[in-house]
């Protein structure tokens, strides 16, 4: 497995962007690896941000600024339709939403791992023994 790259997911973004402290543990934690991750990436990010303002964590503008902040990630997008296919093939598998499997798909395509805080993402990869090593758990 390419120990040099790994996918991450929004469960570990969300949380710690805007956070100086909680993403310099992410990046720790990544051990140096150059992080990716689909599109779906941005998309499922700006979602949560505009959850938690809806809930009155925090104004409007605070779920823009926390998104723009995201942008400035050092995270290489990948596209997410050429790894659909896939993604629905391991969704199958698992019975798991596809959002979740296009980062294991991901993952499937540049022989790393995938770096998530979802612990029901990665209870439901651990059902696939060609794919539970490639999904780790991390804590931000």
């Amino acid at each position: 497995m390419n120990d040099t790259l790994a996918v991450v997911d929004a469960s570990l973004i969300v949380p710690a962007v805007g956070q100086i402290a909680k993403m310099d543990a992410l990046v720790a934690q990544a051990g140096g690896q150059r992080l990716q991750a689909p599109s779906l990436l941005f998309i499922e990010t700006a979602n949560a941000f505009w959850k938690s303002a809806k809930a009155g964590f925090y104004d409007d503008a605070t779920a823009e600024a926390l998104l723009e902040a995201a942008y400035e990630l050092p995270i290489t997008l990948h596209q997410d339709a050429k790894l659909l296919p896939v993604a629905l093939r391991i969704a199958n598998a698992l019975r798991h939403p596809v959002y979740d499997c296009l980062y294991l798909a991901l993952a499937v395509e540049l022989d790393c791992a995938v770096l998530t805080a979802d612990r029901r993402f990665a209870t439901a990869a651990a059902k696939a023994p060609d794919l539970a090593q490639r999904v780790r758990i991390l804590a931000v």
